[in-house]
């Protein structure tokens, strides 16, 4: 039953929206399926989803070949250096800004 007001064709782009949100949701976990595969089963048959003997080998690689820990420390350093620099600057603009002596407390 329609809803008075929309018309078909709103319909039909929510419902398009949706299946487009659904699959960007669902895609990257066909994709960390895929990472528990050995380097043959993947060679083998790359559409079976799930392994039938998972491995770890493509995360070791991930991490102790290419450097990632290593990588991720250094993107925390400077995300951490920026949020601190940041802070220190919002904290020092808004001590400046303060009035010295408060105003409009009925001194007079």
């Amino acid at each position: 039953m329609r809803r008075a007001g929309r018309s078909p064709w709103g319909t039909v782009c929510v419902y398009l929206v949706l299946i487009v949100a659904a699959f960007v949701a669902v895609f990257p976990r066909v994709g960390q399926s895929l990472s528990f595969k050995t380097s043959h089963e993947l060679a083998q048959n790359p559409l079976q989803l799930f392994s039938t003997s998972p491995t770890l080998e493509h995360y070791r690689k991930v991490i102790e070949e290419i450097g990632f820990l290593v990588n991720l420390k250094n993107s925390l350093l400077i995300a951490g250096c920026s949020t601190v620099t940041c802070r220190g600057g919002l904290h020092a603009r808004r001590v400046r800004d303060r009035p010295i002596l408060p105003t409009g407390q009925g001194s007079g």
